[in-house]
């Protein structure tokens, strides 16, 4: 026995400062267990507050009020479930983004914005402690928020949708894009996803277009619902002109495929977000851009990502048509295929990078 109380084996006695350090560490590794349980648990109650506050921000209603329901957890691990609050009208409350966010960066303490009620800087060390990770912190809020709502209202937080429509095969569609012997062999591929068979008689129109920008008029004046452009190939990357088109445009991506034989990849395109139900195999992709101001915020950005299983598969910068010194950085992601956890993701470029914009949420093939 040591004299500050610490049982120590018989050993020598140059291994005693060794085993008392690692004495304490496992003691407040225990502690900082506990905390981070209680934390958790406050981060749940904090989303169900701020979800409550959605809906009934009218009233005279404050946080401390909200908060007066206290949750009591004595599970170790990140579990997380539905929650009924006893008022279903929470969970289909309508709030816009803006709301939201406003929400969001007054009461939660580890956001890094000011607290409007004192003007004080809130950051993660004076009110948590350096030992917390606040980057987590808000990805484990944006979580339990998406938990504690259904997909509908979460829909409409953004003009397009966080993840948009689910698009079923249907019939009567047409696609428009430039011949040649590519695309055509891109079109046959991509159009069973859209048909949902391989007959061709059931395959889409064909729109056969002059050229590229013809090709984004139809779907722009609603000639065609969809249009197919080659966005890379393996020499050059993303063509820069048609990541042009698509900005100008606002086309959003719902499905790529790689033509091995030639080396390039076209995307399947359409004027609003939208996942295709058919397309079953492949990884899932979900790509945005973010300004240029906000470089600073991608390395949290990417924490976030990977806290919920997200893998950073490619980031490019764009140069700004009006500008030679801004940028727009172009993100994909490799998704966690758990909707939440994508809702989750969105929910916090919402929050904390409200510059960003959506490009797609596809899957992507290969022939």
């Amino acid at each position: 026995m040591s004299d500050m109380g610490i049982y120590l084996p018989d050993c020598p006695d140059e291994h005693i400062p060794a085993l008392i350090c690692a004495e304490n560490i496992a003691e407040l590794c225990e502690k900082q267990s506990s905390v981070e349980i209680r934390l958790r648990a406050h981060i749940r109650e904090l989303a169900e507050a701020l979800m409550n506050m959605s809906e009934i921000h009218q009233k005279e209603n404050t946080i401390q009020e909200l908060l007066k329901k206290r949750y009591i957890s004595s599970q170790s691990k990140r579990t997380y479930e539905k929650i009924d609050i006893g008022n279903d009208l929470f969970r289909k409350s309508s709030f816009t983004a803006d709301e939201m966010r406003d929400l969001y960066h007054k009461f939660c303490p580890f956001s890094g914005n000011k607290n409007d009620s004192t003007g004080e800087v809130i950051t993660s060390q004076s009110r948590l402690g350096a030992e917390f990770d606040n980057v987590l912190l808000r990805v484990e809020l944006c979580l339990n928020l998406c938990l504690m709502t259904d997909r509908q209202t979460l829909e409409k937080m953004t003009p397009q949708g966080m993840l948009g429509a689910i698009i079923s095969p249907a019939g009567g569609l047409s696609v428009s894009y430039l011949q040649n012997i590519y695309s055509d062999a891109a079109f046959e591929k991509l159009a069973p996803l859209l048909c949902g068979t391989d007959n061709p008689d059931s395959f889409p129109e064909k729109i056969l277009c002059e050229d590229l920008q013809s090709v984004c008029d139809d779907v722009e004046s609603g000639k065609s619902p969809y249009c197919i452009l080659p966005i890379e190939n393996l020499s050059d990357g993303r063509l820069g002109g048609v990541r042009k088109l698509l900005l100008n445009y606002d086309l959003k991506i719902a499905h790529t495929i790689a033509l091995k034989q030639s080396g390039l990849v076209f995307a399947l395109l359409r004027k609003n977000l939208g996942i295709i139900n058919s397309a079953k195999s492949g990884p899932l992709y979900y790509e945005f851009t973010l300004h240029g101001g906000e470089k600073p915020k991608l390395g949290e950005i990417f924490h976030a990502a990977e806290y919920l299983g997200h893998k950073v598969h490619r980031i490019e910068s764009l140069p700004l048509s009006y500008s030679d010194t801004e940028y727009l950085y172009d993100v994909i992601l490799v998704c966690q295929e758990r909707e939440e956890w994508i809702l989750a993701f969105i929910l916090y470029l919402i929050l904390e990078a409200p510059g960003f914009s959506a490009v797609g949420i596809y899957r992507h093939s290969e022939i």
